[in-house]
């Protein structure tokens, strides 16, 4: 059977969620599993969710067992305004990643900590200009002094 509960207490090593049941007289589920989007070779851990949320699950007749199907946006938590895009997700902190397939790419917005290396096929830009721009600068650039006035010429490595 669909119902519809808050969350009210949390699993997070199993990935679990017990609902209560406003129209089933506050009724407490079992320990209901959350689906994730990835479980076998790729790997997904979503966030539970929180602590109040609404949430739909489907339950055996007894209600002994079931599944989440998802959280629930309601009049008290909306969904967000202005995002124009396919695929949007904001945390709590004001965090918030998105992509539309139409401007490609994604925007993150806050900080982006990469642990490992970063490729790009394209330049790589600030807000005050970008790698090559630097190269080509710094690899055409030479010094009028400590030659005895005369250029001291290129750099003696380029960089890459």
């Amino acid at each position: 059977m669909y119902v519809e509960g808050t969350v009210c207490a949390l699993d997070e090593a199993n990935l679990k969620i017990k609902l209560q049941l406003a129209d089933y007289d506050d009724f407490v589920t079992e320990w209901l599993s959350v689906p994730q989007l990835f479980c076998v070779g790729d790997k997904a851990r979503k966030s539970l969710p929180e602590i109040n949320s609404l949430c739909a699950a489907i339950l055996s007749d007894d209600m002994s067992h079931g599944a989440v199907l998802g959280a629930l946006y309601n009049d008290e938590d909306t969904i967000p305004e202005d995002i124009n895009s396919e695929n949007f997700i904001q945390y709590s902190d004001g965090t918030s990643i998105s992509h539309n397939e139409d401007e490609g790419g994604f925007l993150i917005v806050k900080n982006l900590k990469v642990l490992g290396d970063i490729e790009a096929s394209g330049d790589i830009k600030d807000k005050k200009g970008t790698m090559q721009g630097m190269r080509d600068i710094y690899n055409k650039h030479s010094h009028s002094n400590g030659n005895m006035g005369a250029p001291t010429g290129s750099p003696s490595r380029e960089m890459q």
